[in-house]
């Protein structure tokens, strides 16, 4: 994430080695982030902020194209950064609202 933010954007993927399922997308712009979960082949979630951290759209890299979301989507690198520690540790705190795509 350092290094993305560095760069000023990016997107990455994580999920565990032994299986595909789940899986967390973070694309980073700036000091935005916006992060999907994936909990199987047929199931996507948006984690929304607590807020909306950006009252406008927010413009982030996908799989190499930018894609627009809405500001409610909108993370702190911190925030982000908490995300996806939690995730590697195999857990993701009960409180996190996601929106079902």
């Amino acid at each position: 994430m350092d290094e993305l933010q560095h760069r000023g954007m990016g997107y990455f993927e994580l999920q565990d080695a032994a299986a595909m399922w789940p899986m967390l997308t973070v694309g980073i712009a700036g000091t935005q982030a916006v992060i999907h979960l994936f909990e199987d082949a047929d199931s996507v979630s948006l984690l929304q902020g607590a807020g909306a951290s950006s009252p406008q759209a927010v413009d982030v890299p996908i799989m190499g194209e930018l894609a627009t979301f809405d500001g409610a989507f909108a993370l702190s690198l911190d925030t982000a950064r908490q995300v996806v520690q939690d995730f590697v540790r195999g857990s993701l705190p009960d409180a996190l609202v996601w929106r079902r795509l």
